[in-house]
């Protein structure tokens, strides 16, 4: 365990790890990657799911750092750290491991946010390949937001990490079959979500709520329900309908399903390569023209930053209640070129 002061200074963690941590103010811990029975409350399973689809594409967490932190108002002699982006950062630095792998830390703060981060050179730009050598540290930039303290009440359990100020920062290396792969995030996260967790608006009945394949919605169906009140479910980060909702009681959904006379449904969508908006934009498409949908939504984690854009965003959803279950208040999960460096 190692003590972060909330200045710039930098601090070893482990041999060949090191952080500038400017403005938190908290401890540090290194973990082998990907370990099993590692004690950690939710930490395993709110990381389970991504750590199965990148081990998928060959992908290999080699470490994890835990932050517990608070932040701190940073020394004014200090010059900021500023990610790509223009918001405050960490430095996070972790052995080259040489020209045949490639490395990338995924970040996931307090509100479930994921970003994914990549090496940068000495003058703050994207690590070329040709750079890529044996020896010497990469170098990651990583935003360091902290949401506001909220009353225990309210904020207790938010979250996919479960503490106030406690980020992962999961370091992974990959083979670099081509030494210009584009958008890796896009790439591994992209087509892995499209192959093993595709779109979808899906039957949500007592029969089929815990199967990972439901009967998916038609354009007749939408029609048949529009102006009736629906009841629609929207999952978290890494997570699908029937693996954020199957642990419902039978009961319950027995419930469900009678009070809304079968009008219950779920949206499975891609949390890691695309946000919320995007995740909006694809649900637009489905509605057939002059189908207006008058749902009820319960809503898990990132769930809530889609379902408010849902309701902000799409034109013929109407909601009425808006269940948020451990849903963030904060941030938007991205793998979008501006939270890349």
């Amino acid at each position: 365990m190692t003590t972060l002061d909330g200045s710039g200074k930098v601090i070893e963690l482990a041999p060949g790890y090191r952080i500038s941590a400017q403005g938190l103010k908290g401890t540090a811990a290194v973990h082998e990657g990907a370990q099993t029975g590692r004690s950690g409350g939710g930490l395993e399973l709110a990381t389970t799911a991504l750590d199965q689809a990148l081990t998928a594409v060959g992908m290999k967490e080699i470490k994890l750092i835990e932050l517990d932190v608070g932040e701190v108002k940073p020394l004014p002699t200090e010059a900021p750290i500023r990610s790509s982006s223009g918001e405050d950062a960490l430095v996070l630095e972790v052995p080259d491991l040489g020209s045949t792998v490639g490395q990338v830390v995924l970040a996931v703060d307090e509100e479930g946010v994921v970003t994914w981060n990549f090496p940068i050179n000495a003058t703050g730009q994207p690590e070329s390949s040709a750079t890529r050598g044996a020896g010497g540290y990469k170098r990651f930039v990583i935003r360091r937001a902290v949401p506001p303290v909220v009353p225990p009440a309210e904020g207790s359990k938010r979250g996919l990490v479960g503490r106030l100020g406690r980020k992962l920062l999961k370091v992974i290396v990959f083979p670099l079959i081509d030494p210009v792969l584009g958008s890796i995030s896009d790439y591994f996260a992209g087509r892995w979500e499209a192959k093993n967790r595709p779109y979808g608006l899906r039957h949500f009945s007592p029969d089929n709520y815990q199967n990972p394949q439901g009967p998916l919605l038609t354009a007749g169906d939408l029609s048949q329900w529009s102006g009736k009140r629906s009841l629609l479910f929207v999952h978290g980060t890494f997570s699908t309908a029937h693996g954020g909702f199957g642990g419902l009681p039978h009961e319950t959904m027995n419930k469900l399903h009678q009070g809304y006379q079968g009008r219950v449904f779920a949206f499975n969508h891609f949390t890691l390569s695309e946000d919320p908006n995007q995740n909006a934009q694809w649900f637009q498409k489905q509605l057939p023209p002059g189908v207006t949908l008058d749902v009820d939504i319960i809503c898990h984690s990132r769930g809530g930053l889609v379902s408010r854009t849902l309701a902000q965003k799409v034109a013929g959803l109407q909601v009425g209640k808006l269940v948020f279950v451990a849903a963030p208040n904060l941030g938007t999960p991205l793998t979008d070129p501006k939270h890349m460096v």
